[in-house]
Formats: C-alpha cells, sequence, structure tokens
C-alpha cells in the first residue's frame, strides 16, 4: 500500500511539482500528466547515480579509442579493428581525429598480404604517431 501525505488545505501533494490536488481516482499521486513525467525523470536521474548500478556501455568510438591508446606507436590492422565490434571502424578512426579525441592518428599503411590459399589481400593498418 502506498503511503499518500495529506496537505493541510484538503487533498494530497502531486508527487511531481508538490502542489496540493484532490486526486479523481484511487492512487493518483500527480495533479497532470506533466508531473508525472518530471517524477519519473527525477528517479530516472536518481537510479543513475546509484553506485550498485553497472557503468553506462562504452560507445565503438571510445572502444576504439582506448585499443588504439594502449598500443601508442603501433601499426594496427583493420582486422584487429573488426574484432571491436561492427564493421565501421574506419569511421571511429576519422572521429577520433577531430575534437573532443583529436588523437594523433596517421594516415594509413597499406600491406599486402599472401594467404594460405596463395591470395593476395590488402589490408589497411593505422597507428597512433604519439602518445599523449
Amino acid at each position: 500500500m502506498q503511503s499518500v501525505i495529506a496537505s493541510p488545505h484538503g487533498g494530497i501533494l502531486c508527487a511531481g511539482c508538490g502542489g496540493s490536488f484532490q486526486p479523481s481516482r484511487p492512487n493518483q499521486r500527480h495533479c497532470r500528466p506533466s508531473c508525472r513525467v518530471l517524477a519519473l525523470t527525477r528517479r530516472r536521474l536518481v537510479a543513475d547515480t546509484l553506485p550498485w548500478d553497472a557503468p553506462a556501455p562504452q560507445t565503438q568510438t571510445e572502444r576504439v579509442a582506448a585499443y588504439f591508446l594502449a598500443r601508442p606507436g603501433r601499426w594496427i590492422p583493420g582486422p584487429e579493428l573488426v574484432k571491436l565490434g561492427y564493421g565501421g571502424w574506419r569511421t571511429e578512426i576519422s572521429r577520433l581525429r577531430h575534437p573532443p579525441w583529436n588523437l594523433p592518428i596517421g594516415p594509413p599503411r597499406y600491406v599486402t598480404v599472401v594467404l594460405a590459399s596463395g591470395k593476395r589481400v590488402r589490408i589497411t593498418e593505422y597507428r597512433l604517431t604519439r602518445a599523449e
């Protein structure tokens, strides 16, 4: 059962705006729909700051940035970057070169690799030119 706080003027206090109102139905805690949204938003903000909640998932750009920052000066082939999540790693490298990241990722290097089947494959490699 929910506790209801009565106001001195009769009625109850709105859980959203704190104003007094007369409920028109059982268990009504909000005077208007906008107050209900406001109360829900406040609860979400409080819930987001609880220490036992899991941290927010990293973005793909953050994962690629962490990968480069952990390997400064090392050439990283494209197939390694694909393993971080999805195939849009070239876009993420482009984003890392601009604010707010401004990582000094140099121009790509192209390496031709011969597979066991005899097929020649061209692989793109990138590297963080200096650690910040």
